[in-house]
């Protein structure tokens, strides 16, 4: 069956919630890395993923995310902090 059609976020959150636990140390840990690093803090997330999203979408080029993040920075300059998750090591090294 192909299932990407079906799948909206209400449908995934269902699945996810359905088949899905987080172990609770996982959750603790994560707490606890958000407490020390965030608490009172006005934080920009990014989210690059690149090796294993190959072939399914377009890649954002290295140089083209640092523009959409200054970007953003320049438009809220209130953001103190930027948290960067990643797949690709030469992304964080760049960034």
């Amino acid at each position: 069956m192909y299932y990407n059609s079906k799948l909206r976020l209400d449908f995934a959150k269902t699945l996810f919630d359905k088949y899905l636990v987080v172990n609770s140390e996982i959750l603790d840990e994560v707490d606890h890395f958000t407490r020390d690093n965030f608490s009172n803090k006005k934080v920009l997330g990014v989210h690059y993923r690149g090796t294993d999203k190959k072939g399914e979408a377009p890649l954002i080029s290295k140089e083209r995310l640092f523009e959409y993040i200054n970007a953003i920075l320049q438009e809220n300059k209130h953001l103190e902090l930027i948290f960067v998750s990643t797949d690709e090591t030469q992304v964080l090294q760049y960034l």
